[in-house]
């Protein structure tokens, strides 16, 4: 106790000391009675304070410049705090049901613009066999519904996803995956990732509308045991439906004619000729498979007159070139050939596959044992070239560079080329021969502005835009030289590591 409550406490006792008892308990009962009476007037100003406290808070909210933004403005803000500007990618990968409801909490004002604004509920939408950790399946399935109306009218991407480790099967979560299948219209994309299709209960998906389903990717589990047993998805309607990604043991059924993008994992080159039979209208292509033992049966050529991209990647087996053979790409511009030391080279077979696809632009080979001179008849067929990707191959030596470069008056190779990427073994030694004739051939195709407006006749070669060379080692004195040369000239050149 404070000094100054002990002597007001004596002098109390001091002049309450001649009282009798009667009358002591007669001031005891009037002094609770005052205390009483006072606390209540302080609870009464309390609360008024309080009253108060919440009318400031309202006038200051009321003038707060966040207060004065526009609904529009202040959607788009909290758009941004969701998902990445312009790509619509969430900022947290599966955080943006987080991120949504976290805005929606802060105030009845961002609620109701929250819950009223869809694109902040069309983040990805994973259903799958797992129990929910916090809530019942049909809680779930409730929060889910109300989740996926908030998005309408705009599409969602939803994905499907077996989880081996969840003892849980689809039929034990079907509330959940009916909520999603309800609003099957506007599914934008649609993942499928299984473990076993044999146990997906989405087997028969041709009652369900996909009017604005765009992409479809379907995965199943390359190391199952036993043998793949394909399983086919059936699928109706799907008007926009334009890319489908798909892996090995499963087929589906859609409309083929009207996909623009292929990425196929099949069983055996032969289906993925088969799939691209049936799809004239392709723009873009790209294929993982085992190539074939043994030469193919010959086949019709399949025409895609529209295909502009082709990226092939084979292995283990030695022939890849009978697939090339049966494709008739006239418009095709981009090739990349993805092999494997057991892949053989074919030249005349990928000679013909040229002269039927003479405008490509930009030719990417990795891992492939094709010989400098092999290349060299390629680069000859290929007038049009712009950029070269060479990625450890066999051909990369001081014969390419030599081919390459350019000498006053001579049209070398690819006169287009303006970007090369070189990609040499990782263990390769130094070779002082090739780097020089590297450098000499890299500095043959770069010239300046100002050296250019000094030139009487143009070069009749492109200059270089891009170089990389890669992984970094020990290369001669004279290419490092020649490199910072160009980079202090203005030229981007990278040199890559391990």
């Amino acid at each position: 106790m404070g000094s100054c409550y002990l002597e007001a406490f004596f002098e109390h006792i001091a002049r309450i000391s001649g009282s009798s008892s009667a009358q002591m308990k007669l001031k005891i009962g009037e002094s609770q009675s005052k205390i009483a009476s006072l606390e209540c007037q302080i609870a009464s100003l309390i609360a008024k304070c309080e009253q108060e406290r919440v009318y400031l808070a309202a006038l200051q909210y009321s003038i707060a410049p966040i207060r004065s933004l526009p609904v529009e403005l202040l959607a788009e803000i909290f758009s941004w705090t969701v998902f990445e500007p312009n790509t619509w990618s969430p900022v947290y990968e599966r955080g943006h049901f987080q991120q949504t409801l976290y805005i929606s909490h802060v105030c009845s004002h961002w609620r109701k613009v929250a819950q009223t604004t869809p694109r902040l509920w069309t983040g990805p939408v994973e259903i799958s066999n797992r129990r929910p950790t916090k809530m019942s399946i049909p809680v779930y399935a409730q929060e889910l519904q109300k989740w996926l109306e908030r998005s309408a009218p705009l599409s969602i991407p939803i994905s499907f996803a077996t989880d081996s480790e969840s003892t849980a099967t689809w039929e034990d979560v079907r509330p959940v995956l009916e909520e999603a299948l309800k609003i099957s219209v506007r599914w934008h994309s649609c993942d499928m990732y299984f473990d076993s299709f044999r146990e997906v209960l989405l087997q028969d998906l041709s009652e369900y509308p996909m009017d604005t389903l765009e992409t479809l990717f379907i995965e199943g589990d390359d190391d199952s045991p036993g043998p793949v047993i394909p399983v086919t998805l059936a699928f109706g309607a799907t008007p926009r439906l334009r890319r489908l990604n798909m892996g090995t043991g499963v087929n589906v059924e859609i409309s083929w004619t009207q996909l623009t993008r292929l990425d196929l994992r099949p069983e055996s080159p032969k289906d993925a000729l088969d799939i691209l039979s049936y799809c004239p209208n392709l723009v873009d292509v790209t294929i993982v498979a085992v190539a074939w033992r043994q030469v193919p049966e010959a086949r019709l050529d399949i025409v895609l007159n529209r295909l502009r991209e082709l990226h092939l990647t084979f292995f283990e087996s030695p022939l890849f070139m009978p697939f090339l053979q049966c494709l008739f790409a006239p418009r095709l511009k981009h090739l990349t050939l993805h092999l494997n030391d057991e892949i053989v080279w074919d030249a005349a077979l990928f000679r013909t596959f040229q002269l039927r696809s003479p405008n490509i632009r930009r030719l990417k080979l990795a891992h492939s044992d094709i010989t400098s001179a092999q290349l060299r008849d390629v680069l000859v067929d290929a007038p049009l070239l712009k950029e070269l990707s060479l990625s450890h191959c066999e051909c990369i030596d001081t014969a390419l560079f030599r081919a390459l470069r350019y000498e006053d008056g001579v049209l070398p190779l690819v006169p287009y080329l303006h970007d090369l990427q070189v990609t040499f073994y990782t263990n390769e030694e130094r070779d002082t021969l090739k780097d020089d004739m590297l450098a000499d051939m890299m500095s043959s195709r770069w010239w300046t502005d100002a050296q250019l407006e000094t030139i009487s006749v143009p070069p009749v070669v492109s200059r270089w835009t891009y170089l990389y060379l890669g992984p970094m080692r020990d290369f001669s004195q004279r290419l490092m030289n020649t490199i910072e040369e160009l980079r202090s000239q203005g030229l981007t050149v990278q040199v890559g590591y391990d």
